[in-house]
């Protein structure tokens, strides 16, 4: 961080207060968060327990961090350099010369095995996690949820289509059976009017043959006329029966 009293610039041409004014108030609010974690930390573990502290990762490089947890905490500082203790590569390395490689190598591990959430390095926006899984597919999810109802709803409607055309096609049925026994039914219908009305003719012809009707009265001066051809003039007829023939005979 530059002191208030650089004027200069960086190689990329920005002015050196310009970057102490817009980083120095994140760096103090860094500061601020850093103590109320240690802090609560100092308040949760138990002290007895608890004798090293190892510094992995990109917190090895920071500078002044030691001096910050020796000053909060009465125990032993290491800090884990995977470059220093592993097996093989150059003899002649030491902690000078892994210091700034080995916790580099650490966040670059974990950014390979993609557990950035464990090591906290990538900044908030870019760490994955469900929440934002869930809230980056929310419209994903409206939609199939919208189409999920819509498809419900369209088979639902289909169904009772198919039902109401089904009691339908079974009506017309019924409807085209029930019309074909009415004309089975006209039929005898027709034939017993028929039947009927040919009775009261007959009836009426019977009753106009009767003895006395209107019919048979009409028959007697024709008769009498064949008669008095028939019967010679020296005989005389005190009596005349008259009987009705069944039909055909």
């Amino acid at each position: 961080l530059p002191s208030e009293s650089d004027t200069g610039q960086t190689p990329e041409g920005i002015p050196l207060p310009n970057i102490r004014e817009r980083v120095l108030p994140v760096l103090e609010r860094q500061g601020e968060e850093l103590e109320r974690s240690i802090e609560y930390f100092k308040n949760q573990y138990k002290k007895d327990l608890v004798h090293r502290m190892v510094l992995s990762g990109g917190g090895v490089g920071l500078k002044g961090l030691d001096r910050f947890l020796n000053r909060h905490f009465d125990i032993a500082l290491e800090h884990c350099n995977v470059l220093l203790k592993s097996q093989g590569g150059p003899a002649n390395r030491n902690r000078d010369a892994t210091d700034p490689i080995g916790p580099a190598l650490t966040v670059a591990a974990g950014l390979a095995l993609g557990r950035c959430g464990k090591i906290n390095v990538l900044p908030e926006e870019w760490r994955a996690s469900f929440k934002k899984k869930l809230l980056k597919n929310v419209p994903v999810m409206v939609l199939a949820l919208l189409l999920a109802v819509f498809g419900g709803m369209s088979v639902h409607l289909r169904q009772t289509r198919d039902a109401v055309r089904d009691q339908v096609s079974f009506q017309k049925a019924e409807l085209a059976r029930e019309k074909l026994k009415m004309e089975f039914l006209k039929k005898p219908v027709h034939l017993l009017a028929s039947l009927k009305k040919e009775n009261r003719q007959l009836q009426e012809e019977m009753e106009s043959l009767q003895p006395g009707g209107p019919r048979m009265l009409a028959f007697f001066p024709p008769m009498l006329d064949e008669l008095s051809h028939i019967v010679p003039s020296n005989v005389s007829l005190s009596e005349i029966t008259f009987s009705v023939s069944q039909k055909g005979k």
